[in-house]
């Protein structure tokens, strides 16, 4: 797989929720390829880390009703 530009990488993380969880899966490794990737700034790193634990997140919320536990 080519890695992908860190701003491409950050702009499909924003769009998790809408694709199916093939594709959710590729963008989730695009992004484990920029995080530790050591071309690519600290700054692009944590924004990616950032908005991908957010995503984690808004899926662990979906996928658990309020009488369940994560």
């Amino acid at each position: 797989m080519a890695t992908l530009s860190p701003e491409v990488v950050y702009e499909h993380l924003e769009h998790l929720s809408e694709v199916d969880p093939v594709e959710g899966a590729s963008y989730r490794q695009e992004a484990f390829e920029v995080i530790t990737d050591e071309t690519v700034s600290p700054q692009w790193q944590t924004a990616i880390c950032d908005r991908l634990n957010e995503a984690n997140h808004d899926l662990a919320v979906s996928q658990t009703g309020k009488e369940e536990s994560y």
